[in-house]
């Protein structure tokens, strides 16, 4: 006969088991989370150097290239998403209006691939967003919030998947782990998911949750850095790290007030989307784009007068600010670390982070000139009158 204690036992050791062979997402909501303090007024600027440029117009179709200057010459006609990873240009384009188009080009500007139209395989609807893997290259696609397209670097077709849930962005953790953040077109809450052998598990954002956030949970920005995956979520002030089995609060982030409709902490992070906050405030754009680079921490930020993209030292503090006049920075890419971004009249421009807060060099351009001198010299050589694709060093 069992003893009464022998049925509680045998459950206790069977939950004890289950829990170590099923080991549950954590939350480490830590008391001291490192905080940056960058002055957007004070801090000492950078400088950069052009050293190329792609010209781009919507006049004629992508289809007619030009190869009549040294960098080839393609058609867009509205970036909205840039990322360059190794020897490739990752890009999207909305020029069909909300049904996005995807890129591949060298790094000379070659089209590599288009996006073709359809339900097919290696057919795509609409690009919603995209990423480069940061451990293969490859080119990931999300098809209207429901179907995740992969093709290799060269463009050729490798997979598609059918999405359990609404995506709004997505990366991989690792060759095995991707992440998605559900998209709030679902009438769902924001939440973060990782797929491990088509397991879905889902990390625990709902903690997170900070009050007067009705949005939080929105994201935009994903980084792979040393193991981790890094983010921002709408309306905070907070970089959150991710692991294969933990969530935790990274680091914080403190913009010092800067003239009229200056950032202050709960301003910097999430999306470009203006809320309701930002709108009472007189802030008519904001930008969570950042990148780590061993000791250093470089990010987008933007009022409603000016934009700014800053590099931090998170060991010690120490901070650089470029004020960008009418220049928005869009992206950031990895490991290149490269702002990518547009200025009137649809330039685009790449700035090399590794070289910003270096003395400067003969032949440096400020920032200042990019609207006037180099613009119009630009237009000279390319004989266009629209964007340009500029990588800056």
């Amino acid at each position: 006969m069992k003893s009464p204690c022998t049925g509680f036992l045998l459950a206790i050791s069977f939950f004890l088991l289950h829990s170590c062979t099923n080991p549950k997402i954590k939350l480490q909501n830590e008391s001291q989370v490192p905080e940056l303090n960058i002055n957007l007024a004070k801090d000492p600027p950078f400088d950069f150097e052009i050293v190329k440029f792609i010209p781009v117009s919507n006049k004629r179709p992508v289809s007619d290239l030009s190869f009549k200057k040294p960098d080839t010459v393609f058609f867009l006609s509205r970036i909205v998403y840039a990322q360059i990873f190794v020897d490739r240009i990752y890009l999207k384009d909305d020029k069909d209006g909300s049904l996005g188009i995807a890129y591949l080009f060298d790094l000379k500007g070659g089209l590599i691939w288009k996006s073709r139209k359809g339900k097919g395989p290696g057919e795509i609807v609409a690009a919603n967003n995209l990423y480069a893997d940061p451990f293969s290259g490859d080119l990931v696609i999300n098809d209207g919030g429901v179907r995740i397209h992969r093709f290799s670097k060269d463009g050729r077709f490798i997979n598609k998947k059918e999405s359990p849930f609404g995506i709004n962005f997505m990366n991989s953790l690792s060759p095995d782990i991707e992440v998605f953040v559900s998209s709030a077109y679902t009438g769902k809450p924001y939440k973060v998911f990782q797929i491990n052998g088509g397991e879905i598990i889902p990390y625990p954002i709902q903690h997170l949750i900070t009050k007067g956030t009705p949005e939080f949970g929105e994201t935009n920005n994903f980084q792979y850095f040393n193991e981790h995956l890094l983010f921002t979520y709408y309306l905070t002030d907070t970089v959150y790290s991710l692991t294969a089995t933990e969530l935790r609060p990274f680091l914080r982030l403190n913009f010092i007030p800067s003239g009229i409709g200056s950032l202050s902490r709960k301003q910097i992070a999430g999306t470009t989307r203006v809320s309701e906050l930002f709108r009472e405030q007189k802030i008519s754009h904001k930008s969570d784009w950042f990148c780590f680079h061993e000791d250093f921490f470089y990010c987008h930020a933007s009022n409603n007068q000016y934009r700014y993209i800053c590099k931090v030292n998170y060991k010690t503090n120490q901070s650089w600010v470029q004020r960008l006049d009418k220049v928005n920075v869009f992206g950031i890419s990895y490991p290149q670390l490269h702002f990518v971004g547009y200025a009137p009249d649809g330039l685009i421009f790449s700035l090399d982070a590794d070289r910003l807060g270096t003395a400067a060099r003969e032949g440096l351009l400020d920032l200042a000139s990019l609207e006037s001198g180099i613009l119009s010299r630009l237009k000279k050589l390319s004989n266009l009158d629209n964007p340009v694709l500029v990588i800056v060093k």
